[in-house]
Order: structure tokens, then sequence, then C-alpha cells
């Protein structure tokens, strides 16, 4: 769904507007307080511009990206498109497309020598047909559409136990595209405290809202505590609370850590 076809060397896309861009990943097998997420400052080329030298035509849905050994990925041409904080890269390193905001199960490969745009499903009189229309992970029972969601993550105090006092209570936070607004520690149910950005949630340098670190002081009493902690993004949209395993298309529910204060 091109007007036509482009073949590009590794010269030609240096040879583009390179940019950095500051990316969430995550994969989709995370869990509930997981570490298989992070952010980064990515090098590359905008998915974005290499498309637009193949005119893009409407009805496209989709962009397919093929790895030099065959695995595929699919994620939504309008996200591919759409330049306000979703911007895609082709890196440097990998050549693989990175799209801000999916899992990397549904819009993420390696190697990537071949992009091509189409519908959802495929379509009849074309050799684009419905098994390529799906990346390689959703026929094996994964989302098709599978954006990363607002989560939350306790990493201090990064003991089961401590001492009686204050002591300080800290993680991180994402929402990518909105960007996180509010963070809010509890325990026992009951708020720890309410941090907003820049009370507490701080935005560390170039990466955006999008990825936060968060932190406050808890004074603890012995016993046996339980550390909670969730999200809201800038459209007020609170984390889930779950509990949701990981298929098919991500873990939800309330990051808790139990510590004993003796």
């Amino acid at each position: 769904m091109v007007e036509r076809a482009v073949e590009l060397s590794f010269a030609d896309l240096f040879a583009m507007n390179v940019v950095d861009s500051a990316v969430t990943l995550a994969c989709v097998s995370n869990e509930v307080g997981g570490h298989l997420v992070g952010n980064a400052v990515w090098t590359g080329i905008p998915l974005v511009d290499v498309l637009e030298l193949a005119g893009p035509t409407e009805p496209a849905e989709q962009v397919m990206a093929w790895s030099v050994d065959s695995f595929s990925a699919g994620f939504s041409a309008f996200g591919a498109r759409w330049r306000s904080n979703r911007t895609c890269c082709l890196r440097n390193e990998w050549g693989a497309p990175s799209v801000p905001a999916w899992f990397s199960s549904s819009s993420g490969g390696r190697w990537a020598v071949r992009l091509r745009l189409g519908s959802q499903s495929g379509w009849s009189g074309s050799s684009f047909t419905a098994m390529d229309a799906d990346g390689y992970w959703i026929p094996r029972g994964w989302a098709k559409e599978a954006p990363i969601k607002i989560a939350s993550r306790i990493d201090v105090p990064l003991q089961s136990q401590t001492t009686p006092g204050v002591q300080a209570v800290a993680g991180v936070a994402w929402a990518p595209v909105v960007g996180v607004a509010e963070v809010e520690a509890g325990h026992r149910r009951r708020p720890v405290a309410a941090l907003s950005i820049g009370g507490g949630v701080q935005v560390p340098v170039g990466m955006g809202e999008a990825w936060v670190q968060w932190f406050t002081h808890w004074d603890a009493e012995p016993g046996l505590h339980h550390l909670r902690v969730r999200a809201w993004d800038r459209n007020g949209v609170l984390q889930p609370p779950g509990p949701k395993h990981i298929a098919p298309d991500g873990a939800e529910g309330y990051h808790t850590r139990r510590v004993l204060v003796a």
C-alpha cells in the first residue's frame, strides 16, 4: 500500500535525518514489578521519514517488518506516522524499528531487512496474505494490538527487612506517549504520599514524562508491612489494579513489597 517500492542501503539510511529519541521499551513478558522494561536515548533514523519515501497510501493500516532470519512483527501504520511524542526509529546498531508505547513482541525485531505497509488482515487478489499480516508471536497466542500500559514499581527498600525509623521508599513509573502525572505510594491500604511531577516525582533529563523516578519517606514502625505503588497518567487514567497475567497483552496490577521492620 505504497506509491512506489524503495530500496535503501545502509549508507542511504545514514545520509538521512539522524535523531536522538528517548524511548521506553518493555517486553510483554514483564511481570508486575519486573525489570524487563527501561528507558534510554536511542540514535537512529525516524521510521516515518523512511515510509514517506515510498508514499504510503491512505488505506495502509499496518507496518510489517521482517528480520534477516525471517522473524516478523507488525504495528499500527498510524502510530508510525504520528510524529508527536511517538517517533519510531530504525536503530543504528540493530537496524530494527523501535516503537515507543508498544510491547516489543508486537512491534520490534532485530536486523530488519524488509518493511511493508498493508492491512491488519491481508487481502485477496494479492501476494500479501493474512499470514503475512500477523507477526511471529500473534499465532502463538499474543495480542496483535499491545500498547505498553501505565505501570509503576518499587525499587527501594532493596531488602525485605529494615530497621525502625524514617526510610526512603522509591522506584520508577512509566506511561509511554501520555506521560506520568502522579504516583501514590501506599502502606497497609493507606497512602504514604501522593506525589506529582516535581513533588516527589522527578523526570530524568531528556526522558520526558513517559519515564519518571519517584521517591518519598516512610516512618517505619516495627512489624510486617506491605508497601504498594500505583500511578496516574496525564489524562487522569489510573493504572489498572489487576491482577492480570502477562498473556496476551501484558500484566496488570499494583506492585507490592513485603518489608519486615525489626
